[in-house]
């Protein structure tokens, strides 16, 4: 059967499938590369000297990337894809009005600049977005990109008939909900599309309104659902639109093959406006195996592969291969949630003692086999807003954790750890879960005194369980669609009292202010330094006890050049950045 590449869940999905998200481990790691997001600061300017031309690049005469997609794609359509091996293809044909820089701050892609209220693209109230395109940006055929490919292509997305998984990502937009939830058979479909709040002001002028103010909303135009699409062409070749000869792109790349089971080739395109590929070609295979995929590597066949659990052993073991391992991080953190509805947890100071009593260091040997980064908040790494010091006064500390449970003495006993009853590690019934307990199990006797059971259930049993509130302590993970410490994507949708998940809000006036202020703050730098605010209240609340940051782990061969990594990238890194790739010797 074929094992498509890691999927990448829509907000919305992401919600109900928190559960589910607690199954996730890391992959081993020995003698990683480090990565432009995790590369200490320079060294020290020395003595100012003579300025060097830059030498030339050494680049050999078959310019040729080769990867694998870990089987074939379902689609390429770009409002239809979901999965890594999916997005990578959509990432190289096309190119939104805005994109990522390495550090996952926004630039302009077809849109001439960022929109913000100083330039006019933001209304006052944050309802409006007006962004001006480019009018050099051409299509792989010729023809100018206007804002009519934008505005098809997001009416589209929204369409009932086509089914999106990602069109609730954008029901900030005017009109949008509506028009997507309709009866595909509605007699009102005509009406309700065109009453979406995305319109074509002329060629070069795209206006988009929304339901409510949103400051983070331009992060959205810069995902792969919302890169432009040519209504002739789908119109006039339907299903097979995203065949070689019909996928017309924007992007640095065409697909100029695809073998069914074998392999999908991108050709550079020489039309491209923008940063020029360096590259002749991709060349994608469709190798579902993890271990075949490894072994093409080791054999020449591939210049990155991602490496899975199985394979990590051999990696490490090969001499070349050891001193080849990438590792860059993901948008994603993982710990334990205590329920502050259930005694113990009710207590603040019991919280605390649990989040200063867990040895993170020994959690990512133990359990993540050396792959992820001690976590001690929520905004992980390679995201803006990430503050690396933050909640490190919960790392290990056992007599701090005892003072803190000591302080919650009762006259019965109850709060100086061994007469407390034993705590419940609730998990779905399987060999890492279990894991998972006889860790926390081992933590919380030898720093605490605690005893804990492992609470055992049924997958099925433990997602309702997590969802309706019913645990005492489980296992969580939490990742993003987008690099942006906002309330849809990370603090709204768990802590705040309107959470989109309930059973974990812990409804914190302050935090809920603070997130409202922030939803509509037009300044950059004050709205971070609010996120920044309230990211300090959720890690002291200690609701969640953050363990471990998610990393990726890849091969490359040393001659692959200019790849920049991003937290972004899933199995594919550099991903956004492959027209800056080149083959050196």
């Amino acid at each position: 059967m074929r094992q498509p590449a890691r999927r990448v869940v829509p907000l919305s999905v992401a919600v109900l499938l928190l559960a589910l998200l607690a199954l996730w481990l890391g992959i081993p790691l020995a003698a990683p590369k480090t990565t432009g997001t995790e590369s200490g600061p320079a060294s020290p300017a020395g003595p100012a000297g003579p300025t060097l031309a830059p030498a030339p690049l050494q680049l050999i005469p078959i310019q040729e990337l080769r990867l694998n997609l870990t089987g074939e794609p379902e689609t390429i359509d770009p409002s239809r894809v979901s999965w890594d091996n999916q997005i990578v293809v959509v990432l190289q044909a096309f190119e939104g009005l805005l994109g990522y820089n390495q550090d996952l701050t926004l630039r302009p892609l077809v849109a001439r600049d960022l929109p913000s209220v100083a330039n006019g693209g933001v209304s006052p109230d944050l309802r409006t977005y007006t962004l001006h395109l480019r009018h050099d940006k051409r299509w792989s055929d010729g023809r100018p990109v206007t804002a009519r490919d934008f505005e098809y292509s997001l009416k589209r997305l929204l369409s009932p008939k086509l089914n999106a998984e990602y069109a609730p990502l954008y029901y900030a937009i005017e009109g949008a909900r509506e028009y997507n939830t309709a009866a595909p058979g509605s007699p009102r479909l005509k009406e309700m599309e065109a009453n979406v709040g995305v319109h074509a002001l002329d060629d070069y002028t795209l206006q988009l309104k929304l339901v409510e103010p949103w400051a983070a909303f331009p992060q959205l135009l810069a995902l792969w659902p919302a890169v432009p699409l040519r209504q002739d062409v789908i119109g006039q070749y339907g299903e097979s639109w995203t065949q070689p000869g019909h996928y017309l792109g924007n992007g640095p790349f065409r697909l100029i093959e695809w073998t069914s089971h074998d392999h999908l080739t991108l050709a550079a395109d020489e039309g491209y406006v923008g940063i020029k590929p360096k590259l002749q070609k991709i060349t994608m295979a469709m190798e579902p195996d993890p271990q075949a995929d490894l072994a093409a590597y080791l054999r020449g066949a591939r210049d990155i592969v991602a490496v899975s659990t199985a394979d990590i052993a051999r990696a490490m073991a090969d001499p070349a291969t050891s001193q080849e391992l990438m590792r860059y991080p993901d948008l994603a953190v993982s710990g334990l949630r205590l329920n502050p509805a259930r005694p113990p947890f009710d207590n603040p100071k019991v919280r605390q003692a649990v989040a200063t009593a867990i040895d993170r260091e020994a959690f990512v040997r133990q359990i993540g086999n050396g792959v992820g980064k001690p976590a001690y908040s929520w905004i992980p790494p390679g995201m803006p807003g990430h503050d690396p010091t933050l909640g490190y006064h919960f790392h290990l500390n056992p007599a701090a954790a005892r003072q803190a449970l000591a302080e919650t003495a009762t006259p019965n006993g109850l709060g100086n750890g061994r007469e407390m009853p034993p705590l419940v590690f609730s998990y779905a019934n399987n060999s890492q879960g279990a894991g998972m307990a006889d860790f926390v199990k081992d933590q919380m006797s030898r720093h605490l005194g605690l005893s804990v059971e492992p609470g055992p259930l049924l997958p099925r049993a433990f997602q309702q369980a997590v969802a309706r509130g019913d645990y005492q302590m489980v296992w969580f993970a939490w990742g993003t669609n987008y690099p942006d410490p906002d309330p849809r994507s990370w603090i709204r949708g768990l802590f705040a009292a309107e959470a989109d998940n309930g059973a974990a809000s812990f409804g914190n006036p302050a935090l809920d202010d603070m997130a409202r202020r922030a939803r509509v703050e037009p300044d950059e730098h004050r709205r971070l330094l609010m996120w920044a605010e309230a990211h300090r209240m959720i890690t002291d609340d200690a609701t969640f006890v953050f363990l471990s940051y998610r990393e990726n782990l890849a091969l490359v061969k040393p001659r692959v050049k200019g790849l920049k990594p991003t937290a972004m990238d899933g199995r594919f890194p550099g991903r956004y950045f492959y027209n800056e790739v080149y083959v050196g010797e």
